[in-house]
């Protein structure tokens, strides 16, 4: 069952000697999977989260460009430690509890 998320974390970066903490937020979706029953549908779990906002502390908003690849994935990785179910439907279907 695919479920829309939105998540927000704190990613430290260097910029010459100094520490900038930036604020990034993202959204995406989760899918379960399915993995039992007839092979024809089964199918494994999978998911996607992507930066929509990026911000520092003095509140300068900062391109994701700005950003190297390393930085990018560590960013990702937080967000995805923090990911959390959303009601809205920016990634397809809003999400029905009833829905099993």
């Amino acid at each position: 069952m695919k479920q829309n998320v939105t998540s927000s974390a704190v990613l430290v970066i260097t910029r010459d000697g100094q520490d900038i903490e930036l604020y990034v937020k993202g959204k995406g979706y989760v899918d379960s999977g399915r993995l039992s029953g007839p092979p024809e549908y089964c199918y494994p779990a999978e998911g996607e989260i992507e930066i929509v906002f990026i911000e520092d502390e003095n509140g300068k908003e900062w391109a994701y460009s700005d950003l190297s690849d390393k930085e990018v994935d560590l960013a990702v990785d937080l967000l995805w430690e923090n990911a959390e179910p959303s009601y809205d439907d920016d990634y397809g279907p809003e999400y029905d509890p009833d829905d099993k």
